[in-house]
């Protein structure tokens, strides 16, 4: 039998996670939680860049995970629509003032309003070329930097724009 090297209790399949080859983890798993946390305390930095780069490396995968748990538990989604208006009304708010931010006197509303209705019509998603938002530069809210795009390709592309 394996004892947890922390506090010395007999590993089980109910307390600790078994490996593929078959063997225990060194630690049970609350023992395991706790060291876990304690090593992303000291390390935040390292975490935080791993963290960042899986989610770059894995887009898609966690796009279609979340969109996935969302489609199968309608439910909680709707709980937490519920349960947080603020910041659902935040995030509307902010994206909204960025938008006006980024409108200019000789943007043509009348072309920006038929790419709208283009994408209601088609089921696409109207994208800005260059993100309202970026990290490297932001673009504005004008007929010439928006695109139709599948919202498979609209959500991939998310917030990025190639240099």
């Amino acid at each position: 039998m394996k004892h947890c090297v922390e506090c010395n209790v007999v590993q089980t399949s109910d307390n600790s996670y078994l490996r593929s080859n078959g063997y225990f983890k060194a630690r049970c798993n609350s023992c395991n939680n706790e060291y876990q946390k304690l090593y992303r305390e000291r390390n935040v930095l390292k975490t935080k860049e791993y963290s960042q780069n899986y989610g770059f490396k894995n887009r898609k995968k966690l796009t279609d995970s979340t969109r996935s748990w969302r489609k199968d538990n309608p439910d909680k989604v709707k709980a937490w629509i519920e349960n947080n208006p603020e910041k659902l009304a935040t995030w509307r708010l902010i994206r909204k003032y960025n938008r006006s931010l980024r409108i200019t006197d000789w943007a043509d509303v009348d072309k920006m309003k038929e790419i709208y209705k283009e994408a209601r019509r088609t089921g696409k998603h109207v994208d800005h070329i260059i993100p309202l938002c970026g990290k490297l530069v932001s673009g504005l809210h004008v007929h010439n930097n928006l695109q139709l795009l599948s919202p498979e390709d609209n959500r991939l592309k998310s917030n990025s724009y190639a240099v």
